[in-house]
């Protein structure tokens, strides 16, 4: 699945960016904003997606491989969601040879559950 930013989601994206000029004190350094549906939601914060953020979070990861080992995953199947991670901005993987080191992007993650009115109200 590609990320597409629409209309909709350009006018929460909006109305947060609005909030952080207004309140710069209040947003973390380190984050990523996205605006999903609920469908996009469910589709990139699998259970096994999260795992994987969380594993790459507690841990000095050295490999998408050793990555793997420690999950007790197929390599095909964590490289898929690492790349599905990437693509929204979750995650970083950096090519040195052969090896693929994956990271974390960002520390914070900003999903508004919200249509842009409604978080004009809630941030205003």
């Amino acid at each position: 699945m590609k990320y597409k930013m629409t209309d909709e989601r350009w006018e929460s994206v909006h109305a947060y960016l609005n909030y952080a000029i207004r309140n710069p004190k209040k947003v973390p350094d380190k984050g990523v904003l996205l605006a999903l549906s609920t469908e996009e939601l469910s589709h990139v914060f699998t259970k096994k997606r999260l795992e994987l953020i969380n594993a790459i979070k507690g841990n000095e990861v050295d490999s998408v491989s050793d990555l793997s080992r420690n999950l007790g995953r197929k390599l095909s199947a964590v490289d898929r969601d690492l790349k599905i991670l990437e693509n929204f901005g979750i995650v970083t993987l950096e090519k040195k040879g052969r090896v693929v080191t994956p990271s974390l992007k960002a520390e914070i993650l900003l999903l508004p559950l919200v249509p842009a009115k409604r978080l004009e109200e809630i941030v205003a």
